[in-house]
């Protein structure tokens, strides 16, 4: 099999654990790490995924972790700031809908790749 895509997901709350479930199901991509703002809430779905780290913060996360592609799966007011900072270091983004709450941070993502 071809190298693996190495994923992180960015919130591990509801949407993320179903996020975390399908990538987990499919054989091409590895969960790779896993951030949230509940450090241990990050660890605990790190755990049951088997991804290789937990962050409790996305920048940690992205300046540490070689990742070909993010989930963001934040609450939707708190998907700008994740999605800007993956961009900007080039990595390919799945975002949880909707994009934005508002013009200037559908603008911002937008516009960062």
């Amino acid at each position: 099999m071809a190298e693996r895509l190495r994923v992180g997901v960015v919130g591990a709350g509801l949407q993320g654990q179903k996020h975390l479930a399908c990538y987990a199901a499919l054989p091409q991509v590895q969960i790779a790490v896993v951030a949230d703002s509940d450090g241990e809430r990050a660890r605990e779905a790190a755990d049951e995924c088997g991804a290789e780290r937990a962050y409790a913060g996305f920048d940690d996360m992205l300046d540490d972790a070689p990742l070909d592609a993010v989930s963001v799966v934040t609450p939707d007011d708190a998907h700008r700031e994740p999605c800007v900072a993956a961009a900007a270091r080039g990595k390919h983004l799945l975002v949880e809908k909707p994009l934005a709450t508002s013009m200037q941070d559908g603008e911002a993502i937008v516009g960062a790749g």
